[in-house]
């Protein structure tokens, strides 16, 4: 197994002193381990289980506690939560799994739903909404409407400079559903003559996931996106692609909520939390240092050295 080498090497470089850059916020930066070719060969997105998940990383990235509640208390009979996190460096992709266990899991997914002007992924058990600053640049990324003088221009600058995914792994008519904030205002607002949305779609973006059992259920939401120096929805060939590899610092926000009843959060997680002022900006996000494959990170890599004294130290 990969997962006892990969973290026993990692936890040693937490001693490392390397000069470098800025961090997002807070007073923790989390890893990513790196996912071979084989290892992706082994990872079925579609299957709702996170066993080959465990099988190639080990213990998760994160848990339910390493969430800040901006809602509601943790209560692990009630709802809890896992998540993995992987890159790969060929194809510049971030691999996600969740694994949520819910005592009142609400599955009312209509795929027609989706384009409904108060329709908010997040406002359903199972989803995840990942914003991605590929760049460590922060930046706005999302606006109000008000800024712009059409609905157009507004989601044209949604998203550039970093990209909010919301993605459910099970939806009521069966398969997945992955979005943006532009892709979002696009479907919202009635701009189907305009409307494009390739970078959901494979080979930037695809998933899958299940649910399993009652009272409680145990869900899964498995997915890939990538992330984008520049994202412009309507050219691909003015979008960049950011470049993953070893050592390199991104910044994430995500959040969930658990459902009990619909439209009703029992409780909301939020990494970073509630004061990281990460809602349309990525100078909020916390800070995640892409691990290599044998658990390296180059010596002459931007990460300064206090953030190693704030790299999360439980290797478990």
């Amino acid at each position: 197994m990969k997962f006892l080498p990969i973290f026993s090497i990692v936890a040693g470089l937490l001693l490392s002193l390397i000069p470098g850059a800025h961090a997002h916020w807070g007073d923790q930066v989390y890893p990513i381990i790196e996912l071979t070719d084989s290892d992706l060969a082994r990872i079925d997105l579609q299957d709702g289980d996170i066993g080959d998940w465990e099988e190639i990383i080990g213990a998760p990235t994160l848990t339910a506690l390493d969430f800040d509640l901006i809602r509601g208390q943790y209560d692990p009979s009630s709802f809890n939560s896992r998540l993995w996190l992987g890159w790969h460096d060929a194809s510049n992709r971030l691999y996600v799994a969740m694994e949520q266990v819910d005592d009142f899991y609400v599955n009312e997914y209509d795929r027609n739903g989706f384009a409904d002007a108060t329709f908010i992924t997040t406002l359903h058990d199972g989803s995840i909404r990942l914003s991605v600053d590929g760049d460590h640049s922060g930046g706005t990324y999302t606006y109000a409407s008000s800024d712009f003088d059409t609905d157009e221009e507004w989601a044209f600058s949604t998203d550039q400079e970093a990209q909010g995914y919301a993605v459910i792994g099970e939806v009521f008519d069966s398969g997945t559903h992955i979005g943006t904030t532009a892709t979002e205002i696009l479907s919202q607002n009635g701009l189907e003559a305009v409307f494009e949305d390739w970078f959901v779609q494979p080979p930037y973006a695809a998933g899958g996931g299940g649910s399993q059992g009652e009272q409680p259920s145990v869900a899964v939401t498995e997915f890939y996106v990538t992330p984008f120096d520049r994202l412009i929805w309507n050219s691909l060939e003015e979008s960049v692609i950011s470049d993953l590899f070893p050592g390199k610092t991104i910044g994430l926000s995500i959040r969930f909520a658990d459902m009990d009843e619909p439209l009703i959060m029992e409780s909301i997680y939020s990494l970073p939390g509630s004061g990281s002022r990460s809602a349309f900006t990525a100078n909020g996000f916390a800070d995640f240092v892409l691990v290599g494959t044998d658990g390296s990170i180059p010596q002459d890599t931007a990460v300064e050295s206090g953030t190693w004294a704030r790299i999360k130290a439980s290797f478990r």
